[in-house]
């Protein structure tokens, strides 16, 4: 079954979900709650420019044909051997590229967002109770718009 097309409407929405929500998870996760305004911030724009080079390598792997084991072959006929080897050299590249966006994902979903937004809010790291109840903390388990992105993102 070929989920390709689900793939590219969970990229798509991704992209959109970070033009119009990227501030809210990154700099406080209740600013709607609180009336505060959008901000489109350089934030925004490096997670756009990231979401979209994530569309564009995802559509070229989908696309692109294994890979042969020698480019420089003469011939235009390849063994049945060369084209295994280069469908597998394929598989490893795509198992690699998403290996990574896994981390990557992750690593900015329970780490660098909330760090950065508590340090911002509270000037330092961790939420204590008091800044979980006074809404200035900004981990995964208190943002809401962070904990949607991670579950789009796990699609």
């Amino acid at each position: 079954r070929d989920y390709s097309r689900l793939g590219v409407s969970i990229q798509i929405f991704l992209a959109v979900y970070i033009i119009f929500c990227f501030s809210i998870m990154y700099f406080q996760g209740f600013s709607f709650a609180r009336g505060r305004t959008l901000e489109f911030s350089l934030g925004t724009v490096i997670g756009l420019i990231v979401q979209v080079f994530c569309i564009v390598v995802d559509r070229y792997l989908y696309l692109s044909k294994p890979f042969p084991k020698s480019a420089n072959n003469q011939s235009t006929e390849l063994n049945k051997e060369d084209m295994q080897e280069g469908l597998n050299l394929s598989i490893v590249v795509k198992f690699l590229f998403y290996s990574l966006q896994v981390i990557f994902v992750h690593a900015l979903v329970f780490w660098i967002i909330p760090n950065k937004a508590n340090y911002r809010l509270t000037k330092k790291y961790e939420c204590t109770y008091w800044d979980l109840v006074n809404f200035k903390c900004n981990d995964t388990y208190a943002n809401p718009v962070l904990q949607l992105f991670y579950l789009v993102c796990c699609v």
